[in-house]
């Protein structure tokens, strides 16, 4: 399947409450997970955007078993949440953000094209990359779904 990393920018996010389902092991728990998310936030009429992910470890650094991830949605201003759901409050955060088109198991060299970037362009990773989806898997074939790869920076 083919991909494409469309340019590079530089963004400020602005500040958002999100609902988050933190996540410890591998990926492949990602469409269930997905789902419990929205689920959960959709009986509650609290979905303002689609869901992304946090991932807060590296899987060059960390065995996939015990990655630490987050998925997300954006929602209302004083939500609460009941465990294993979270609510968090997020800044406004700078951001290097890649788009890419294709199947969204294939947007792993699209980490390593952002952070080359990063580092070439005078900036610092500032915390954790997150990766927001854009399609509906069910019913967006492969090679036409859109994400955003969100790697929040520090100029150095």
């Amino acid at each position: 399947m083919s991909r494409t990393a469309h340019s590079i920018a530089i963004e400020t996010i602005p500040a958002m409450t999100i609902l988050v389902r933190p996540v410890i092991g591998p990926y492949l728990q990602h469409p269930a997970v997905i789902e419990e998310l929205m689920r959960y936030a959709d009986s509650r009429g609290l979905i303002q955007g689609t869901p992304f992910a946090i991932y807060h470890s590296s899987p060059e650094q960390v065995p996939e078993e015990s990655a630490q991830w987050d998925v997300c949605v954006k929602v209302p201003s004083g939500t609460t949440a009941a465990d294993p759901f979270e609510v968090r409050k997020v800044p406004n955060t700078l951001a290097a953000v890649l788009d890419y088109t294709g199947p969204y198991e294939d947007t792993g060299a699209s980490y390593g094209e952002l952070a080359k970037w990063i580092t070439e362009n005078g900036y610092a990773l500032a915390g954790s990359p997150q990766e927001h989806w854009l399609s509906d898997p069910q019913t967006t074939p492969p090679e036409e779904r859109r994400a955003r790869i969100v790697f929040p920076i520090v100029q150095r």
